[in-house]
């Protein structure tokens, strides 16, 4: 059989090598995969969101304005 001609450091290095492609393949699906989240440092530059609301808000009142 296979495991009688095996010794233990070849298990130990196939068990190592084993682990390391595993751990590859987690990493690349991983960086592959898209995420929701929004960049790092985009809280620092504020939700871009919030302005364009308030853009709205102004047009709005503008044209309330307008209207009397």
């Amino acid at each position: 059989m296979i495991a009688e001609t095996l010794s233990l450091t070849d298990v130990a290095i196939l068990a190592t090598l084993f682990i390391f492609v595993t751990l590859m393949v987690v990493v690349l699906y991983l960086k592959m995969v898209p995420t929701d989240q929004a960049p790092s440092g985009s809280a620092e530059r504020g939700d871009h969101s919030v302005t364009r609301d308030q853009s709205k808000a102004k047009s709005t009142r503008s044209k309330l304005a307008g209207d009397h």
